[in-house]
């Protein structure tokens, strides 16, 4: 056995210090900052940024019952370390190592897996220790990865500038539950001194970010109207949320249409019909109706509420007066219908005719060749609206309305 003797270590007894050492864990805070409008004209968008405050570690094993001082050597081969169980898993960022009276120098600081110094070095550096005097926890920044439950050692060698022998506070007999002291010289490492020295670790907290829209990061694209909501956590200690209200103004951009005339159902707004084929504007075209002088393509621009808007484009089929002889007998009945009707007249001369019926979008929706008189169609599945038939006999066509409510 081992005695202090042989190793140089003296103890003093001091009184305990209640209340010399506090520590808190602070709140967490989230606020989610946008940066632009949260109002704005719909097709556009605003980015929003969640900035989390609060302390940005939290504290782990701590041993703060300070109640004896150890003076330790600087002499060669001595140094000791201190083991402890890590109670949260993530990056062991900072420990406080308690000391007292004047020190001025540097040490070697070292992070083990394990306990003791023969495990895996997860860290080592040279780091300065100042003590003006009397009582001091002095903070060491480090970077280890550690796990919830898992044994890892701190261990301290005094290099140039640390006086021989240096102060060290302790608790006399230790009671921390989950990791040992010993102290190490050229004869060998000793654990059975019954004490622990005065140390506190902290874990960095690592922050995670979940938007009610189900972006997992600090920030989202806001573009549509809402209250967008953002929860922090760093699955230790914090768990907070913050909402903001996003308000998106849409323009009426729906259009009836009615034979060749298109009306634009926004009030209010100022329009601006345009042919679709280069978007060119109509000239005197400023009214909440149009109708079309043209066979082409047309839409409305709106300005309502502060924004502006284009309606999808419309395919209008102006129909002359006159038709060709061969469709004079040509009838479509009942017209308008709910969606039973014929084409065709009871003329066998007109035979071998083709039908093709678009919707208001110009769209071909039904094509019939080799037609022999009349047909009868069902639109009874399709929406109540005006179609166009256009009918060909020969090298000829025509074109007729069809209603269907």
């Amino acid at each position: 056995m081992k005695t202090m003797n042989t190793k140089l270590i003296t103890f003093c007894l001091l009184s305990i210090l209640t209340g010399l050492y506090n520590v808190t864990r602070s709140q967490c805070t989230v606020n989610i900052i946008p940066q632009g409008p949260l109002s704005f004209c719909n097709g556009d968008s605003v980015l929003l940024v969640a900035s989390a405050g609060g302390s940005t570690q939290l504290p782990d094993q701590s041993d703060y019952n300070y109640n004896a001082g150890m003076s330790a050597r600087t002499l060669p081969g001595y140094s000791f370390w201190q083991s402890f169980t890590a109670g949260m898993s993530g990056t062991l960022s900072q420990v406080d190592l308690g000391f007292f009276n004047f020190i001025n120098g540097t040490a070697q600081l070292s992070i083990y897996q394990g306990t003791g110094t023969t495990g895996l070095l997860l860290y080592n550096q040279i780091v300065n220790v100042y003590c003006a005097s009397g009582n001091c926890l002095l903070p060491f920044p480090v970077n280890a990865h550690v796990i919830a439950g898992a044994r890892y050692s701190i261990n301290f060698i005094p290099l140039a500038g640390i006086p021989d022998p240096y102060g060290v506070q302790v608790e006399l007999p230790g009671t921390l539950s989950g990791g040992v002291f010993a102290v190490v010289d050229p004869s060998g490492t000793d654990t059975s001194n019954s004490f622990d020295m005065v140390f506190d670790t902290y874990i960095a907290r690592e922050l995670y970010f979940h938007w009610s829209n189900g972006d997992n990061d600090s920030v989202t694209v806001a573009s549509s109207t809402g209250t967008y909501v953002v929860t922090a956590t760093d699955s230790v200690a914090c768990s907070v949320s913050d909402s903001i209200d996003v308000i998106v103004t849409m323009v009426d951009t729906a259009v009836s249409v009615a034979g060749a005339t298109l009306t634009a159902h926004a009030t209010g707004a100022t329009y601006q019909w345009i042919n679709c084929n280069g978007n060119s504007p109509i000239s005197g075209a400023n009214a909440q109706n149009y109708t079309a002088v043209n066979t082409g393509n047309y839409a409305v621009v709106l300005n309502q509420n502060g924004c502006a808007d284009t309606s999808a484009c419309y395919h209008i089929i102006t129909v002359a007066l006159s038709e060709p002889a061969p469709f004079a007998d040509l009838k479509i009945y009942p017209n308008p219908s709910t969606g039973k009707f014929y084409i065709g007249d009871d003329n066998s001369q007109n035979s071998n005719f083709e039908i093709e019926i678009y919707n208001v979008l110009g769209e071909k929706v039904y094509r019939e060749t080799q037609v022999w008189g009349k047909i009868e169609f069902d639109f009874s599945d399709y929406p109540g609206n005006i179609y166009l038939a256009k009918i060909k006999i020969a090298n000829e066509a025509c074109y007729r309305r069809i209603i269907i409510r």
